[in-house]
């Protein structure tokens, strides 16, 4: 038993000296990341505010579905 808990507390020994990345890396990138999310967000939220900050209602709008609903006669021909 002595020798299980020895080799095992050697590999876990290894396991942290052996890490491929050091862990102010890991803190680094993940701050980057972060950084760069915060900002895609409040981009994205000032582009919505400029472009789509009202539906847009086109004149005559209501004519428009009218004419569509009741199917007038349409000045172009389907060919098939």
């Amino acid at each position: 038993m002595f020798l299980f808990n020895n080799i095992k507390h050697s590999l876990k020994n290894r396991l942290i000296k052996v890490s491929l990345v050091p862990k102010d890396l890991n803190r680094k990138v993940v701050r980057e990341l972060t950084i760069i999310l915060i900002i895609k967000v409040v981009l994205l939220m000032v582009i919505k505010n400029i472009w789509f900050d009202a539906p847009t209602i086109p004149q005559n709008f209501d004519s428009q579905v009218a004419e569509r609903i009741a199917g007038s006669p349409s000045s172009i021909k389907e060919t098939r």
